[in-house]
């Protein structure tokens, strides 16, 4: 930041730094309240526990881990997701638990192919193929959980003023602040709750209206209204752009 202080605003810095400070604020008071709603008996040793018991709970576990970890990191990203990119994504929520594993594999490949490279190269060439079709499964999983209906939609953005009470509240409940007193902890929920009622409801349905941008290039972004996906055309020159996008428009 003392290097490039225009890092702070733009989205990728924002978005980094918020969803890493939001796990590490809320991944493991989440993840605590995790263990206590579905751990068995605390008493009762694991050597005399059933199989099945040590097999689930070795499940929940992991499903508990990685869950937790991507509500923390979406409740610190949903301001800034809906704001740059005018979405809402609940999905997201699920498809982590896919493409997180998929990820951390085709980062491990991804190292080991750069160990590799100076004593073998055949086996980094072997490596760097393994990230690629792990890659190609983290597109394709985020694809289908995309094309879930309802699992994700466009949405003007409120205004930016209208998530200052939403991050007090959610830096008022991650930092245990708003554990202190039944009254506290309430107020905070509300708060939130309130912001994205008062969002949702003002900007689901409203509806954006169309416009054509001539880019540089030649290449035509047509922003299309509702939550219709948009278009980006790239003719080759403004009079072709010109042409594809009037019978667009018009159909």
């Amino acid at each position: 930041l003392l290097w490039q202080p225009g890092q702070l605003f733009l989205p990728g810095f924002q978005l980094s730094f918020g969803v890493v400070g939001s796990m590490a604020l809320a991944g493991d008071r989440l993840r605590r309240t995790w263990d206590q709603r579905v751990r068995f008996d605390p008493l009762l040793p694991d050597d005399l526990r059933p199989r099945w018991q040590r097999w689930l709970g070795a499940g929940l576990g992991w499903l508990g881990a990685n869950l937790t970890t991507g509500v923390a990191a979406w409740l610190g990203s949903l301001p800034m997701v809906w704001h740059y990119f005018h979405i809402v994504n609940p999905i997201s929520l699920l498809a982590n638990l896919a493409v997180v594993p998929l990820s951390s594999a085709a980062l491990v490949a991804n190292l080991a192919s750069l160990l590799c490279a100076p004593v073998w190269p055949w086996a980094s060439e072997v490596f760097n193929a393994s990230a690629w079709v792990w890659m190609r499964f983290m597109v394709t999983a985020s694809r289908q959980f995309a094309a879930i209906p309802g699992g994700a939609w466009f949405a003007e953005a409120p205004p930016v003023w209208w998530w200052i009470p939403y991050y007090a509240a959610f830096l008022a409940w991650s930092t245990g602040w708003a554990q202190q007193s039944l009254r506290r902890q309430r107020a905070c929920v509300a708060a939130a709750l309130l912001v994205l009622l008062a969002a949702f409801g003002r900007h689901r349905h409203r509806e954006l209206t169309p416009r054509i941008d001539l880019l540089p290039g030649g290449t035509t972004w047509i922003n299309l209204p509702g939550t219709s996906p948009d278009l980006l055309v790239d003719p080759g020159s403004d009079v072709d752009a010109q042409f594809i996008a009037e019978p667009f428009l018009r159909s």
